[in-house]
């Protein structure tokens, strides 16, 4: 089973048993289960440290499919979609001001303006 098949399983079964965080309880245990990530990173443990990456990522996906599916009428992927075009249109006004002699940090600044 696709991961994105799974959440949409574990979600539904919290809808059903009636165990699904508030926003900001899931805000909180995403922020834990990343810094449990960072933590298995400063250690050095890399099976550890990707075992708390899997548990951050499933953390980030509930919270965006609870938040999109009930608070937006969206989907998280759709989300995820339109940060990634905002991303790529972020890079090209970058690219191309820096190729055209902007320094870095203001071709930056001016592609955030212009895509936020």
């Amino acid at each position: 089973m696709h991961a994105t098949a799974e959440i949409e399983d574990i979600l539904d079964a919290n809808r059903r048993l009636g165990t699904v965080a508030d926003l900001k309880t899931a805000i909180r245990k995403t922020r834990e289960e990343l810094d449990e990530f960072e933590a298995e990173l400063d250690k050095g443990d890399d099976a550890k440290a990707l075992s708390e990456l899997g548990d951050t990522l499933l953390a980030v996906h509930l919270l965006a499919g609870r938040y999109a599916r009930e608070k937006a009428g969206s989907s998280p992927w759709m989300a995820a979609d339109e940060a990634a075009v905002k991303v790529l249109n972020r890079l090209g006004v970058i690219e191309k001001l820096v190729t055209e002699g902007t320094a870095l940090p203001d071709a930056v600044k001016t592609a955030k303006a212009q895509y936020r």
